[in-house]
């Protein structure tokens, strides 16, 4: 836990380039330059990797509050 605040932690390199934007997104120390939880459940990498009754899922809850 320790060393994630120091470094970032490494991307796997057989990820998709959607996948590495997604946790490049994540992985930002500063949290106003962090995407929120509603910002990420729309990034092309969680819209396109699931399957519709997941998606449909995620998509009722990006209009709460997180």
């Amino acid at each position: 836990m320790f060393r994630v605040l120091k470094e970032t932690p490494p991307i796997p390199e057989n990820l998709s380039a959607e996948g590495k934007d997604f946790l490049r997104c994540c992985f930002r120390r500063n949290p106003a330059e962090r995407a929120s939880a509603s910002t990420l459940l729309e990034h092309r990498f969680v819209t396109t990797s699931h399957p519709p009754d997941i998606l449909s899922c995620s998509l009722s809850l990006s209009g709460m509050k997180l």
